[in-house]
């Protein structure tokens, strides 16, 4: 899978969040569920204020939120992921976790959702969605991180 990754608006901070490391959490989720592995993927990686502009604009939502997913319709393109890392950052702080752990678990949502999964189209999806999700960050720490 090729990645486009855009993380120059974070000035040299969370240097860990390269292509290898998204690419290491593809490599488990393709252990899950069959995707297009020839497809482009475009990750960002970006601020409250800036995600919180795109929620407004896309689902007519004013607040940030931690990850948006935008599929792409056109062949080999998977679609978009944008990560708030400042969300990313307060949640991880919360559930006492490191940064690179809830991202790698806001990617896979991301990632899932782009695959056609949607949690929030009833609660059999939910938990589907959501089970998956754990069982990937599961595996990709046992084996990865």
């Amino acid at each position: 899978m090729k990645i486009l990754l855009d993380n120059e608006d974070l000035k040299g901070n969370y240097e860990s969040f390269n292509e290898a490391y998204f690419q290491s959490i593809i490599d488990t989720i393709a252990e899950y569920v069959e995707f297009e592995g020839d497809s482009e993927l475009s990750i960002v990686l970006t601020d409250d204020e800036s995600i919180a502009s795109m929620n407004q604009q896309y689902r007519n939502k004013p607040e940030a939120t931690d990850v948006l997913s935008f599929p792409m319709e056109e062949e080999f393109m998977l679609g978009d992921i944008v990560i708030s890392l400042d969300t990313a950052a307060r949640q991880a702080q919360e559930a006492e976790i490191d940064i690179e752990l809830e991202t790698a678990f806001l990617f896979i949502h991301g990632f899932l959702h782009l695959l056609g999964y949607d949690h929030e189209t009833s609660d059999l999806n939910a938990t589907e969605m959501f089970d998956l999700q754990e069982e990937i960050l599961r595996d990709w720490v046992k084996n990865d991180k």
